[in-house]
């Protein structure tokens, strides 16, 4: 028996005379599959909306959040909504249910389309009345459920998502071959389908985090570097879980998130000196020694030709208000891409352009790519995508500089381990320790030669600029 097993089976005798052997409800809500009505093409991603259970008396409640994401979420006017697990806190529950249909009820009477993940808590308590609360409201798990089956893939706006399970060890050995095999074959038919033109991989346990109370998930990994293999369509992986928000770039080219911020306990995440995952969400007003609980949160993405642009809400309590808290453009798998496409004639030289990297403010360009395999980057600055320059000391304007530096060497389908020549221009060569302590975690052991000078004076007045020279395949 898993572990997680035995915690649900420890949970159960402490719980059972709050939530009883739960019987299905009379009327249960079906919460619609495909959108209906006036509706924009955004679609929501939304992770970890479950009550802290009963004997968690230490942790956050999180009781008002709740009641207001779901009617901030229709704001949006979204075509979908992405429940990415643990939408109850005891699955097995029918007073929890209850209260997930109660707080949902203005997106899912504004006939939004709903697309849900399996997460830990649906398992909680006896399976049986579990799928019966999931199966009644959810007609695609309940279709995979009639094969076995708890994941299935479905396209809105020419998105597929593959929806997994990621509780593997709930799922049996023969389930979880099965799963593979499945995966295996979805995203091979994915890519020979003309009218799918992104893929997302959903799941509701992180392939990545820094939390200090969930940790990375193999299983969800192994799908990811499949995924990356197989797919010139993979544009984005997102889960909960992790009660935050984190933003990671795979292999410099794949977007991979974390949204776990609907109103569950939320968790700390690691330092930055302790942390195990370069996060380019970072939060430039924090120490690096300093432990972070971020906002409460949920993303929207909107399909743009063949592109995904994300957007993280995040909750603002000092102003009780919603605001941006980040937002990139999710592009397709370039790698892949490069090999599956059939390529003729290779120019002298090829321009990289990106409008996710800020935007040159001279006559000159991001990057040039020489015929062959060279790699010319641009120096880059603390420059955000607005034009304006990244607040903070250094150490906070040299991860913009690595932020901006990666996202080029993901347009132009290289990664960190490509780049063999490095020059660094401090307009201070006190800073030299701090600047290096953020350039050692993104560089790692590829270690590429390196030059750097102080300067009398770097444009718009910043701390430090980088230029890059890599080598590509």
């Amino acid at each position: 028996m898993n572990v997680n097993n035995y915690f649900n089976q420890i949970i159960l005798l402490f719980s059972i005379f709050i939530y009883g052997c739960s019987s299905v409800p009379k009327l249960m809500p079906e919460y619609k599959t495909q959108p209906s009505g006036s509706s924009s093409n955004k679609i929501v991603l939304l992770g970890d909306t479950q009550r802290t259970l009963w004997f968690e008396f230490w942790r956050e409640q999180n009781d008002d959040i709740r009641e207001l994401i779901f009617p901030q979420i229709l704001t949006h006017k979204p075509s979908t909504v992405v429940m990415l697990g643990d939408l109850v806190s005891w699955g097995a529950s029918e007073n929890e249910w209850e209260y997930f249909d109660r707080i949902s009820k203005p997106v899912r009477e504004a006939n939004v389309g709903f697309i849900t993940v399996m997460g830990n808590h649906e398992y909680f308590g006896n399976n049986k009345s579990a799928f019966k609360n999931i199966s009644a409201r959810f007609s695609l798990l309940r279709d995979a459920m009639t094969k076995g089956r708890t994941w299935y893939s479905t396209v809105v706006d020419s998105i597929a998502f593959l929806v997994l399970d990621s509780n593997v060890g709930e799922l049996t050995d023969e389930q979880n071959s099965d799963q593979k095999n499945w995966f295996d074959s979805a995203i091979v038919a994915l890519e020979k389908t003309p009218s799918v033109l992104n893929i997302v991989l959903c799941t509701h346990h992180p392939a990545y985090t820094n939390s200090t109370v969930v940790h990375d998930e193999p299983d969800v990994q192994a799908f990811i570097e499949a995924a990356l293999s197989h797919s010139h369509k993979i544009t984005l992986a997102a889960s909960g879980h992790a009660h935050s928000y984190e933003h990671f770039l795979i292999c410099n080219t794949l977007n991979v998130i974390v949204s776990g911020g609907g109103g569950g306990p939320r968790q700390e995440l690691r330092s930055v000196k302790e942390s195990t995952h370069y996060d380019i969400f970072n939060d430039r007003k924090i120490k690096d020694d300093e432990k972070k609980i971020r906002d409460f949160n949920y993303c929207t993405i909107e399909r743009r030709n063949d592109t995904l642009d994300v957007t993280m809400m995040q909750f603002d309590e000092n102003t009780n208000a919603w605001k941006q808290g980040e937002k990139f453009v999710a592009t397709r798998n370039k790698k892949q891409s490069q090999s599956l496409l059939h390529k003729t004639v290779q120019p002298m030289k090829t321009t990289i352009y990106t409008p996710n990297a800020p935007a040159p403010i001279g006559p000159y360009s991001q990057g040039i790519k020489a015929q062959g395999s060279l790699l010319f980057l641009s120096g880059q600055i603390a420059l955000l995508q607005d034009g304006t320059i990244a607040l903070g000391d250094v150490k906070d304007q040299t991860r913009q500089v690595i932020a901006n530096i990666s996202t080029l060497l993901n347009e132009a389908g290289c990664t960190v381990q490509n780049v063999v020549k490095t020059t660094v221009f401090l307009k201070n060569m006190n800073d030299f320790a701090a600047m290096n302590s953020v350039y050692s975690d993104f560089f790692g052991e590829s270690k590429p030669a390196r030059s750097t000078v102080e300067v009398s004076r770097l444009p718009k007045d910043v701390l430090v600029e980088i230029e890059v020279i890599a080598v590509c395949d």
